[in-house]
């Protein structure tokens, strides 16, 4: 007699979400090959067929072990079994969705996170898109570092995308927009003299930095008495 066997022994990873399929296959039997499992066995949102096709979209991650059954048509029937592991990726995002500002000449270092996936995550940007000094590397534990210490004031909008180690390879990109500020300088230099018993009153100016802003007399004589800043 031919000799019924399964000759599937491994199927392709899935996604979290997305659209599975994979074909079992046998050897051999007589007549139709009819495929099964035992019931609330395969991963949630999957399903086989009786002509062995598994498809669906997979509601949760993991790496469940199913049993398959191929049996023929033939008399006496033949049945084979064979274990089979399908593995589920979690589905990969950036979690981070914004990034702080920065300031020219200051030291920058902001970590972008990711949820899902599969480690270990790749990071990459477009060149020349990051603040100039700015530079993006991924850490040991595979969450992305955009440091450095920037170079040039601007408004900088950037596109970052995270490559993960599923298998079909997953990939997520976030838009961000930083602002980096000049240095903070004082542009005021010298003040008019005041009149006694007159109202004195006269703003200082600022460039760069970031509003709001905090003013103290730190060097040089206190002010008069009769004076607040």
């Amino acid at each position: 007699s031919d000799l019924l066997s399964i000759t599937t022994t491994v199927v392709p990873n899935g996604t979290v979400n997305s659209n599975y399929s994979a074909t079992l296959h046998s050897n051999g039997g007589v007549g139709t090959i009819t495929w099964s499992v035992p019931p609330g066995t395969m991963p949630a949102g999957l399903g086989l067929s009786a002509s062995g096709a598994i498809s669906g979209i997979p509601t949760s991650a993991g790496t469940p072990v199913i049993t398959v059954t191929a049996t023929d048509s033939g008399t006496p029937q033949q049945a084979k079994t064979q274990n089979i592991s399908i593995t589920i990726n979690p589905v990969l995002s950036i979690s981070t969705s914004t990034l702080p500002n920065g300031a020219e000449g200051s030291p920058y270092s902001q970590n972008i996170e990711t949820a899902g996936g599969t480690p270990t995550v790749i990071w990459s940007v477009p060149p020349n898109t990051l603040p100039p000094g700015l530079a993006l590397q991924g850490n040991p534990s595979g969450v992305g570092v955009i440091s450095g210490t920037p170079t040039t004031s601007g408004s900088y909008t950037f596109t970052v995308t995270a490559s993960d180690a599923s298998t079909p390879q997953q990939n997520a990109s976030q838009q961000y927009a930083v602002v980096i500020v000049g240095p903070l300088s004082v542009t005021t230099t010298s003040l008019p003299d005041a009149v006694v018993s007159s109202l004195y009153s006269e703003p200082l100016q600022v460039s760069g930095g970031t509003a709001p802003y905090t003013w103290s007399v730190t060097s040089g004589s206190s002010l008069p008495s009769w004076l607040s800043i």
